[in-house]
């Protein structure tokens, strides 16, 4: 018995401080508004329509999203690009300290697991993994890619969809967002599983590639931040007033 409850001890105990590690260097609304500057962690690659340089010039719903909280703050907007993985993705490491940015807005999929390590703000948008192949493949559906090579990106939930559909051993992940692409395009792999509009709005672009319509899994997008901060309730005012006006621009 005295066994069973040591354990339950240290269990508890070793969640509580996996939690304060999590948030150990998280700033509070108001030292961000000391500061005068909110940082947002967000890839480096342009994910159109969410982020991308457009004439020069960042745009997309994500990048006004950021814009609309750091100017409820009254602050500026700074975004920290990083990788996503082991850039975006420290955002449920529980080793994080959160001493790089206070939030991250990068087309990141809500889930329980990710949830048990930070905190997610209301959804902004909801989508869906879809697969991208190139339109002389001959490939009609789902079931015509069962056996054949799928490039998946990296750490992600897109990567998780992809194994519960194809059998692991043809998933190809890769790193990047580019990288899968390419692959379909040169021929290393015969299709790209990814969120539905990005690759919809490649497909308008660049006739080279089509979008078969099965729908992989619905996905919602949420801002990640820290355990227990306060800058969640401005997120979530900013997000709630403003999703179907960024919805509205960005997505129709």
């Amino acid at each position: 018995m005295r066994v069973l409850k040591y354990m339950v001890l240290v269990s508890v105990l070793t969640g509580v401080l996996l939690g304060l590690a999590a948030g150990a260097g998280a700033a509070t609304v108001q030292e961000i508004k000391d500061r005068g500057v909110l940082r947002v962690a967000a890839e480096e690659e342009d994910l159109e329509p969410f982020d991308f340089v457009q004439d020069g010039v960042r745009v997309g719903l994500e990048v006004d999203l950021v814009q609309m909280v750091a100017d409820k703050l009254g602050v500026k907007a700074e975004f920290v690009r990083v990788p996503w993985d082991n850039g975006v993705t420290l955002c449920w490491d529980p080793a994080y300290p959160w001493d790089k940015f206070d939030m991250a807005a990068s087309s990141i999929s809500m889930n329980s697991a990710r949830a048990e390590v930070c905190d997610f703000s209301e959804w902004y948008i909801t989508t869906g993994q879809m697969l991208l192949v190139r339109a002389d493949s001959g490939y009609k559906s789902l079931e015509d890619l069962k056996d054949k090579k799928i490039a998946c990106l990296a750490g992600s939930t897109i990567e998780d969809v992809t194994k519960a559909n194809f059998p692991a051993e043809n998933a190809l992940a890769l790193p990047t967002y580019d990288a899968m692409i390419d692959a379909v395009r040169s021929k290393k792999a015969d299709a790209a599983v990814y969120d539905g509009p990005q690759i919809i709005l490649l497909a308008k672009k660049d006739p080279t590639f089509v979008v078969l319509e099965d729908l992989l899994a619905k996905d919602r997008y949420g801002v990640a931040l820290p355990k227990g901060s306060d800058l969640k309730a401005v997120v979530d005012e900013v997000i709630l007033e403003h999703r179907k006006a960024l919805y509205d621009k960005w997505m129709k």
